[in-house]
């Protein structure tokens, strides 16, 4: 008899997948292919058309138990709608977060291809933002890890916080003392409730208008702040050699540990970003 349905092997090469991605599926119970002699999988267009949804749900971040509430009908239209308008806009920020990445790594092969400790820089847009301003540095609180976590601990539990996205902030002119610079810590609100928790706490926030911000990438020294004169008078010079010029004072900053490889040891790789116009021409419009 003329076989009409596909091996195991034959939809594994389909679908550019693995036997245990198929076999996850199935012990999830979203998958049942026709099971013949010695355990054989054979599978039917029903079958082809359900790993196309579940390959599309895999692609929003949908999860397992939400593909099975759709596949068991526990889900009415509506809600199908509101989980994906959901996962579009976890998908939109997702994107959002690769883009930033792609542009931090462009700025990174920029500094290693040079060969030498010289910044990167890099117009980038950015949309409006909030920040929620910690307590400045002090000695006692920076002293420990665990120190740090006890003074922030109330903050550090919101879902807002993440060590990876944490900032400083500080006036741009204190680059040209050549001293430790008295920074601000600070966190970007991304999440509305906890925007309104700390406004009850009235909590310091700084607002950042849209518009486009001047990100430089530097390998700095640990501890040489001396040579933060020599980056001010680099910055100046290359506004000015682009027709560039800064609209406020404020600088926001990051340090990224995960970007500094092949560099010296005691060197790290700090993002500063400050927003600029072109003259005469301010570019704030962002689509």
């Amino acid at each position: 008899m003329e076989r009409k349905k596909l091996f195991k092997n034959e939809v594994i090469q389909l679908f550019n997948t693995t036997s245990e991605t198929l076999r996850h599926y199935e012990e999830k119970g979203l998958l049942a292919p026709e099971v013949g002699e010695n355990n054989y999988r054979y599978y039917g267009f029903e079958d082809l058309q359900k790993l196309r949804q579940i390959f599309m749900f895999r692609d929003l971040d949908i999860s397992i138990k939400e593909m099975k509430a759709l596949d068991e009908g526990r889900l009415n239209k509506k809600n199908y709608i509101e989980v994906l308008k959901n996962h579009r806009l976890a998908l939109k920020q997702k994107i959002e977060r690769l883009i930033n990445i792609e542009a931090d790594l462009l700025q990174l092969i920029d500094i290693l291809e040079k060969g030498e400790n010289r910044p990167s820089y890099l117009l980038r847009s950015e949309k409006s933002r909030q920040f929620y301003l910690l307590s400045p540095f002090e000695s006692d609180v920076m002293s420990s890890p665990k120190a740090y976590y006890d003074h922030h601990q109330s903050i550090i539990k919101r879902n807002n916080y993440s060590e990876r996205t944490i900032q400083i902030t500080y006036d741009y002119e204190n680059l040209q003392s050549g001293e430790f610079i008295n920074a601000q810590l600070c966190i970007e609100i991304t999440d509305e409730e906890d925007k309104l928790e700390l406004e009850k706490d009235n909590g310091e926030l700084l607002s950042l208008p849209k518009g486009y911000y001047l990100s430089i990438f530097y390998p700095f020294r640990h501890g040489k702040f001396d040579e933060l004169k020599k980056m001010h008078e680099e910055i100046e010079l290359y506004l000015k050699d682009n027709n560039l010029s800064r609209i406020g004072n404020v600088v926001i900053e990051k340090e990224h540990p995960e970007l500094s490889l092949f560099l010296a040891k005691d060197t790290s790789v700090f993002e500063l970003k400050i927003r600029v116009k072109k003259n005469n021409c301010v570019l704030e419009e962002i689509k």
